[in-house]
């Protein structure tokens, strides 16, 4: 019994020549294993989510192949790019605490001035660690084959540089604090 042959066009559709009888030739020979284990009706079913499977990894790996790198000048610069992306959040957090501040009864303090000028230096600190971040991503995957360690590396990545940020961004706010009370001292 033969595999359905739609399924067999779309691997041939989508294949290099040179691999499109060996994988169809797989197919086949799996379909077959299949029927005899399984049924004709189940057995097609399996075969097409196969199919598919290898179509879909084929559709990758040619638009990995497909796809030129950017030249040095097209290519963004991200010293300039993670910045800009981090200061929109760091805006948006400074605005929210001032806001909250407007609205309450007392209005805004000088120590609330203070709040929410500490809340864009913090979000800056993440702009500084995203290649960090970046790269230890890259050099630990979420990968089966170390899922677990990789797992765990992250996890303490993502600690450390919680405790930093937050450290960092407390002494900044600190440091703010103090010169506002000596501004108002003078």
């Amino acid at each position: 019994m033969s595999p359905p042959r739609s399924a067999t066009a779309l691997l041939r559709l989508l294949a290099a020549p040179s691999e499109a009888e060996i994988l169809v030739g797989d197919l086949e020979e799996a379909h077959r294993a299949r029927v005899a284990r399984r049924g004709a009706r189940i057995a097609s079913v399996l075969t097409w989510l196969e199919a598919l499977d290898i179509a879909f990894m084929l559709v990758r790996r040619r638009l990995r192949i497909d796809r030129s790198p950017l030249s040095r000048r097209a290519r963004p610069k991200w010293w300039i790019v993670v910045p800009l992306v981090w200061a929109v959040p760091g805006t948006v957090a400074a605005l929210q605490s001032l806001t909250s501040a407007m609205y309450s009864t007392r209005g805004i303090g000088s120590r609330d001035w203070i709040f929410a000028a500490a809340q864009f230096p913090r979000y800056m600190l993440w702009a500084a660690l995203t290649p960090l971040i970046f790269a230890a991503v890259r050099r630990f995957p979420f990968q089966t084959p170390r899922l677990a360690r990789s797992i765990a590396i992250h996890f303490c990545i993502a600690l450390l540089c919680i405790a930093l940020v937050e450290a960092l961004s407390t002494q900044i706010q600190s440091q703010l604090m103090s010169v506002a009370m000596n501004r108002t001292a003078k």
